[in-house]
């Protein structure tokens, strides 16, 4: 009877040294392999054919954005809260809140700082930066352990210090240990959702800040067309009007009695209470002087001038409000609600397209039918009518102008409000809403699927089960799928995968080792522990955060070896950062 063949594969010893990321290459392969069988059953099909896979993709797709920001807001929300971290009392039965100080000053610098950071990239490098001062501190207190240990191996059974040391001991590896490695994983868990938020956080920033300036452009463009609107419209008004008196003119009996009388800032103020008292000054100040020179001419002649003077100086007046009242909504529209500078710019504008310029508009057409009895009373009817004909035409040309700005400050008004809309728009609704770039494709529906496949072998590799039981999981459909298609996959290429994926491979050169190389091999063996613990997303943050620190270092914060001015340390520096940018290097380079 043959003997069982055994690999080293098999060894449970040699799967977590030889072969540390066995479990991940072999989910890796599966994924390959998925990736082949859902292209072969989905190149030759056309996208309008697959209306419920789009809308499973649409789903998926929706479903998959919300949970993002979810786990990414529940861990924004748990460190920027020091409160949160109480939790541990119950958990580790603290008698004290004091042995909380270390997780509460990570929490502290947290709130203070993350906060500020608008930029998403500038958030995940500050997350990526206090993962790699956790790891130090957690490291630390490993050695701390170590050598408490050693030190209770070495003294007798009854020291005196025995007690004390075996307390510290147990405190370290019960309760200290087991809290900072909890906050680690979360601060693991936080730096990797990053990945899953950052592109569509960075669009979200970079349109507000584009809008801003576009707002503001819009604003001001439109504004330019309003204006002069505004002043056609007031011009229009007038023409009219001017038409309708040229072709019947006013009497001047209905008008003498109002302009003989001097002073009618009483009749201003009960007509108009709402006007602010400075304007109803102004006006029957121009009306006092008027009624005053009135009584002191004789010649009409001399009277039609001097009110068509008035008239225009009124007129003036009216431009002025008509102005203010244009600077004024495009300040409101563009200030803050709730100023008191706001307040009072709204409670002026108000006021003015109220019953101020109505004040100034009643005086000053009672003014120009004034002037009008003296202009036209006297005229031939053929020389007004000829006179009423270019009034007309006149009129006609400035409403073409109006309709024309009109369109174009429709259209412009239409800009705006698309992109105010994006100004009013919170970050959450943003991010939580899937807007596709482009229409879905086939290849949107295959990556779709394998997305989720993917997913689904992360989560069976997240379960509290031992690593040989998924390993054995995994070997097994691979080997199934061999067996189904032996000609996919020739014999060398099952031989590598299964004896040789997630292997590390050492040389040995020699029998001695430099006592660094030593130190330097003791340390990489417990980062690749940690690592072991990370997913791609956090690899990726944390080279990143890594990049940033080593290509612009702070003085303040950066490794020593950034601040290196000799020139083998710049070449170790520029070779390892060469490494972080590709993919596939960059667990070896951190």
């Amino acid at each position: 009877m043959a003997e069982p063949m055994y690999f080293q594969w098999q060894n449970k010893f040699l799967l977590k040294t030889i072969y540390p990321r066995r479990n991940r290459k072999l989910a890796d392969f599966l994924v390959y392999c998925q990736e082949i069988d859902v292209w072969e059953q989905y190149k030759d099909k056309d996208i309008n054919d697959l209306g419920a896979d789009v809308d499973a993709y649409m789903a998926n797709r929706e479903n998959a954005v919300i949970t993002a920001y979810k786990s990414y807001k529940t861990e924004y929300s748990y460190f920027t809260n020091e409160e949160m971290c109480k939790w541990y009392l119950g958990k580790y039965k603290l008698t004290d809140e004091a042995e909380l100080a270390p997780i509460k000053e990570l929490h502290r610098a947290f709130l203070q700082n993350l906060p500020k950071r608008q930029d998403v990239r500038r958030e995940k490098n500050f997350v990526a930066y206090y993962l790699t001062v956790w790891q130090e501190k957690v490291r630390k207190l490993k050695e701390e352990e170590k050598r408490l240990e050693r030190r209770l191996e070495i003294i007798l059974p009854d020291h005196r210090d025995r007690p004390a040391l075996t307390q510290q001991l147990q405190k370290l590896r019960e309760v200290t240990l087991p809290m900072l490695n909890e906050e680690l994983k979360r601060l693991v868990k936080f730096l990797s959702t990053y990945n899953k938020i950052e592109k569509r956080k960075l669009e979200f920033y970079k349109a507000t800040e584009s809008a801003k300036g576009e707002v503001q452009g819009l604003r001001v463009k439109l504004d330019g067309l309003r204006t002069p609107v505004q002043r056609l419209e007031a011009e229009c008004r007038e023409l009219s009007t001017a038409v309708a008196r040229i072709k019947t003119p006013p009497k001047r009996e209905a008008f003498e009695g109002y302009f003989a009388t001097e002073d009618v800032q009483d009749d201003l103020c009960r007509d108009f209470p709402e006007a602010d008292p400075s304007l109803i000054n102004g006006i029957s100040g121009v009306h006092k002087r008027l009624a005053g020179e009135l009584r002191t001419l004789h010649s009409d002649d001399v009277k039609r001038v001097r009110l068509k003077n008035y008239v225009d100086e009124l007129r003036g007046q009216q431009s002025t409000l008509v102005s203010e009242v244009n600077r004024l909504e495009s300040q409101v529209r563009g200030a803050s609600g709730g100023s008191p500078q706001t307040g009072e710019k709204q409670a002026r504008l108000n006021m003015l397209k109220g019953a101020g310029l109505r004040a100034v508009e009643t005086e000053l057409d009672k003014l120009s039918d004034y002037h009008a009895a003296y202009e036209y009373a006297n005229k031939p009817q053929a020389e007004r009518s000829k006179l009423s004909e270019q009034k007309e035409k006149e009129l006609q040309k400035k409403r073409a102008s109006i309709s024309q700005l009109e369109e174009q400050a429709s259209a412009v008004e239409k800009d705006l409000q698309t992109t105010e809309s994006i100004l009013t728009m919170s970050e959450v609704d943003y991010l939580v809403r899937f807007v596709p770039e482009k229409p879905i494709s086939v290849s949107d529906i295959v990556r779709g699927k394998i997305e989720a496949y993917k997913a689904a072998l992360e989560e069976r590799m997240d379960e509290k089960r031992s690593d040989d039981e998924i390993q054995q999981e995994f070997l097994e459909e691979i080997v199934q799928r061999f067996i189904q298609k032996p000609r996919e996959y020739p014999l060398w290429l099952q031989y590598m995968v299964i004896h040789f994926s997630g292997m590390r491979y050492a040389t040995a050169h020699g029998s001695w080792a430099d006592p660094k190389e030593l130190l330097s091999n003791l340390r990489t063996s417990e980062l690749e522990k940690v690592f072991k613990t990370w997913d791609d997303d956090t690899v990726e943050a944390v080279s990143e955060e890594r990049l940033d620190a080593y290509e612009s270092p702070n003085p303040a914060t950066a490794p020593r070896l950034a601040l290196a001015t000799d020139q083998k340390s710049k070449e170790k520096v520029t070779t390892y950062l060469s490494r972080l940018k590709l993919p596939y290097r960059r667990r070896d380079a951190l």
